[in-house]
């Protein structure tokens, strides 16, 4: 499973934000179209599973903004004839 957490700031209209720990970067000019760009760019990093996220308002100009990404187990068959 990774997880991918970033830091958003609002400076007059646009929301920017950056990677925790990690060099993935976005801009926007709301939450909305920003929460869709960093999950875009997760994905482009590890895409074999499901996508959870969550946002979290730290202030009317932050906030805290996390991409799980779950991976989904293999499973064999084998039949026997």
């Amino acid at each position: 499973m990774g997880v991918f957490s970033f830091v958003l700031n609002k400076s007059g209209s646009e929301w920017t934000a950056k990677q925790y720990s990690g060099d993935i970067e976005a801009s926007a000019d709301s939450t909305f179209e920003i929460q869709r760009k960093l999950v875009q760019a997760a994905l482009a990093v590890d895409s074999s599973g499901g996508v959870q996220s969550s946002y979290s308002p730290v202030s009317p100009t932050s906030a805290v903004f996390v991409v799980h990404l779950h991976h989904h187990p293999v499973f064999s068959f084998q039949i026997k004839i």
